[in-house]
């Protein structure tokens, strides 16, 4: 393996994960006083489904977004979105013309993430550096690692 990098997911989908924390049991709570009550019973139902909701939202979240992984081997380069492989692009070593560490504004593709348009890609998590790839088909990808220069240098040896 001639680089590995993992990234996590920036502050804001903790943040969504730990108000889902703090608001689950809270509905949980209610819902449990409502049916006691009995006196709203289309309340109960309601809530079940709000909470089941919200719940499947931030396990999405988390398990798409929360993680980035790059590897660069003999192969090719190769990055996958999720804790579980939900998202992976591998590029093979001779599909790649060119590379060059650049540094770029993720609001020319809308954020970080897996972005794009045309034959311009981006595959960020978060920051404002990236290895860019030129492609044999003409397209580009931006690969976002906080450590550019080198996986640049490493897709380099795998051109060689």
């Amino acid at each position: 393996m001639l680089f590995h990098e993992v990234q996590y997911a920036g502050v804001w989908v903790f943040a969504i994960l730990g108000g889902v924390g703090l608001v689950l049991p809270v509905l949980f709570i209610v819902l449990a006083r409502v049916a006691a009550k009995g006196d709203q019973p289309i309340a109960a139902p309601v809530l079940r489904v709000v909470a089941g909701i919200v719940f499947l939202l931030a396990s999405g979240i988390f398990l798409y977004a929360g993680k980035m992984t790059t590897e660069v081997d003999g192969a090719g380069v190769r990055v996958t979105f999720g804790w579980l492989p939900l998202y992976q692009r591998a590029v093979p070593a001779d599909g790649i013309t060119a590379v060059e560490a650049v540094e770029y504004d993720p609001a020319e593709f809308g954020g970080s993430g897996i972005r794009g348009r045309g034959k311009d890609r981006l595959l960020s998590q978060s920051g404002r550096k990236a290895a860019r790839l030129t492609l044999k088909d003409g397209g580009r990808l931006l690969v976002g690692s906080q450590r550019a220069e080198e996986l640049a240098e490493a897709v380099r040896k795998i051109g060689r």
